[in-house]
């Protein structure tokens, strides 16, 4: 019987956003950006309603820290009724009958659709950055 241990990961993982965040914030911040103006653009391509559309907006928080500080970038809208645009509600009729309107799921669909995207995103990223660390 064979077996195979794997340990180091973490540090490893540790150590690599350490150096990302030292020698690389300006390319870092770039990429998380860049993330979250595309997942911003799809959800506005998947906003029915024109109104809502443009209340989309970027978030950026950032925090220095032990392991190298992280940036945090939030896809937000502050449309009033968003909620109801995204999840669906009920609306009576002027004969108090009730009808469902279905939600659009705007920022769910542009989030399955980015995080299809994601993985091969940062790949590149973090190839480019261990080529130039010659690792």
């Amino acid at each position: 019987m064979s077996s195979l241990e794997i340990s180091g990961l973490a540090e490893f993982e540790r150590d690599l956003g350490k150096v990302v965040s030292e020698k690389y914030p300006t390319e870092a911040r770039k990429f998380m950006e860049k993330q979250a103006d595309d997942l911003k653009t799809q959800a506005m391509r998947e906003t029915p309603d024109n109104l809502t559309k443009e209340h989309w907006q970027i978030a950026t928080a950032s925090a220095e820290g032990e392991s190298g500080g992280y940036i945090e970038f939030t896809v937000t809208n502050n449309a009033p009724n968003v909620r109801l645009t995204e999840n669906g509600h009920k609306r009576a009729n002027r004969h108090g009958k009730y009808r469902f309107y279905p939600g659009s799921y705007m920022l769910e669909k542009a989030v399955v659709k980015k995080e299809a995207q994601f993985g091969n995103e940062l790949n590149t990223f973090i190839r480019r950055v261990l080529e130039e660390l010659e690792l």
